[in-house]
């Protein structure tokens, strides 16, 4: 049997002298499909800050978001692999390094063509106006999720833009932090 294909059955049974019976009446049977996951490492991870819009922090172990001073996340992921395949679910693992009542609220950005080692505040994208995930309260230590099926729905880049409304920021680890604890962008696809 194949995963996701649909099978009909009807049984027919025999005496001992070998006469038939009528056939029972048929059942349809679909074979649940087997779900594959791809995990994909962002492309380009940072953060920028609009009290320092000239610098540049790709190089920095945490990806920051912050109201006070005013700090923004951005990550790229290129994914391949999903073809016409169905997306069931994408979602964002970060690794928190600071305590915050608002681990972030993501927002797509449509440019992709931001740089890790060259965006700062004066160059960072626009993101759009609809938010498409959030983040509540985070603690030190623990690994957070980030519900991004809405957004991820095929093969090719993305971009996203976290933002916090609080003045205490939450920190996260970058791909250039403690291995292990980057973030990962895990998308679970059906045949």
């Amino acid at each position: 049997m194949l995963p996701g294909a649909t099978y009909t059955y009807s049984v027919t049974a025999y005496d001992a002298a070998g006469n038939p019976s009528p056939p029972s009446e048929t059942v349809t049977v679909t074979v649940p499909a087997v779900a594959t996951t791809l995990f994909f490492a962002p492309a380009a991870d940072t953060y920028v800050r609009a009290d320092s819009p000239t610098s540049n922090y790709g190089a920095d172990t945490k990806l920051a978001v912050d109201n006070s001073p005013v700090k923004h996340l951005l990550l790229k992921f290129n994914i391949s692999g999903i073809g016409v395949r169905t997306v069931v679910s994408a979602k964002l693992r970060l690794h928190n390094v600071d305590d915050s009542s608002v681990g972030g609220l993501f927002y797509r950005v449509l440019d992709t063509s931001w740089g890790e080692t060259t965006v700062n505040w004066n160059t960072a994208p626009a993101a759009e106006a609809a938010q498409v995930a959030s983040l509540g309260t985070v603690t030190p230590g623990n690994t957070y999720e980030v519900d991004l099926t809405s957004l991820v729905r095929g093969d090719g880049a993305y971009s996203l833009k976290a933002v916090s409304t609080s003045s205490s920021g939450a920190d996260c680890t970058s791909k250039e932090g403690a291995a292990g604890l980057a973030p990962l962008l895990e998308v679970t696809l059906l045949p």
